[in-house]
């Protein structure tokens, strides 16, 4: 199961268009990966305010911040989704592409707890 936290400025559109943006990414990994979008769990934290060197940015110039966390399923794949995950919610919330930072995390058998217990295998 991919988790996604993005974390941004909060987008005009307001919690409409952050859900709009949580549902493509979830679409858009899910598919990648030829699983189920409810398999997907995706996260939105707002920021109060962000700078680029010294100066404070709105949302004409924020860069979106995105963590993707995955077992993996090789380099290739696992580029894939993250590049997926981070052109949708570029997409969904109008900000460049160029301007969303994604980073990925590869979970390990022994090392998350999730649906109540240990995930192992």
């Amino acid at each position: 199961m991919p988790v996604v936290h993005v974390r941004a400025l909060q987008a005009l559109g307001g919690t409409e268009q952050v859900g709009r943006a949580l549902r493509g990414i979830a679409a858009d990994v899910s598919h990648v990966l030829d699983a189920d979008p409810g398999g997907t769990w995706c996260t939105f934290t707002a920021l109060d305010r962000q700078s680029i060197g010294e100066e404070v940015v709105g949302l004409e110039r924020q860069i979106v911040y995105l963590d993707l966390w995955i077992r993996s399923r090789g380099p290739e794949l696992d580029g894939r989704v993250l590049a997926v995950a981070c052109g949708a919610v570029a997409r969904e919330l109008g900000v460049p592409p160029e301007d969303v930072w994604g980073t990925l995390r590869h979970v390990e058998a022994g090392r998350v707890f999730a649906g109540g217990g240990s995930m192992e295998d």
